[in-house]
C-alpha cells in the first residue's frame, strides 16, 4: 500500500502573517484622460467618451480624491448620453468594460448624488445588467480593486 505524502510537501510557512504582504498600489494609474474626454464630449461623441474612461480606471491606487474625480467625470459621460442612446453604447462596450462601468455606476451611487442623477444611474444599471447578465454584478462586487 503506498502512502501519499504529496501534502507533506507544502511550504506551510509561507503563509505566515508576519510575511504576509499587502497589495502593491500603483501610483501611475490615474484614471481616464479628463481632456481627451472633454474634446470627444465636446464633439458629441459620448460613447467613444465613455469607451476611454472605461480603459484606465484607478482601481490600483489608494489616492480616493483620484477615483471620485473619475467618478464624477464618468457620470458626466453617462450624464451626456440620452436615454435612447444607451443600449446602442453598451453595444459598442466589451464586458470587461461593463464589469468597470458597474464598478463606477455602484462608486455614483455611494457619492450621495441628488436622486436625478441616481435614477439615471440605476437606468444604466438597468441597461448594463441586461446587457451583461447578473455576471457584471457579481465581478463588480466582488473585485479587490474597488474604485
Amino acid at each position: 500500500m503506498s502512502k501519499n505524502i504529496a501534502f507533506r510537501r507544502i511550504d506551510v510557512d509561507q503563509y505566515d502573517e508576519e510575511k504576509f504582504k499587502e497589495d502593491q498600489t500603483d501610483d501611475t494609474d490615474v484614471g481616464p484622460d479628463e481632456q481627451e474626454v472633454n474634446n470627444l464630449l465636446g464633439a458629441g461623441k459620448a460613447p467613444m467618451a465613455l469607451k476611454v474612461c472605461l480603459q484606465n480606471p484607478p482601481v490600483r491606487t489608494k489616492n480616493e480624491a483620484m477615483k471620485e474625480k473619475s467618478a464624477l467625470l464618468v457620470l458626466r459621460v453617462l450624464s451626456s448620453i440620452k436615454s435612447g442612446e444607451i443600449n446602442s453604447a453598451l453595444d459598442s462596450l466589451s464586458v470587461e468594460d461593463i464589469d468597470v462601468l458597474m464598478k463606477y455606476i455602484y462608486k455614483g451611487m455611494g457619492l450621495g448624488l441628488d436622486s436625478q442623477q441616481c435614477g439615471y444611474l440605476l437606468t444604466w444599471h438597468d441597461k448594463a445588467l441586461q446587457k451583461a447578465g447578473k455576471g457584471c454584478i457579481i465581478r463588480a462586487l466582488s473585485d479587490r480593486n474597488r474604485l
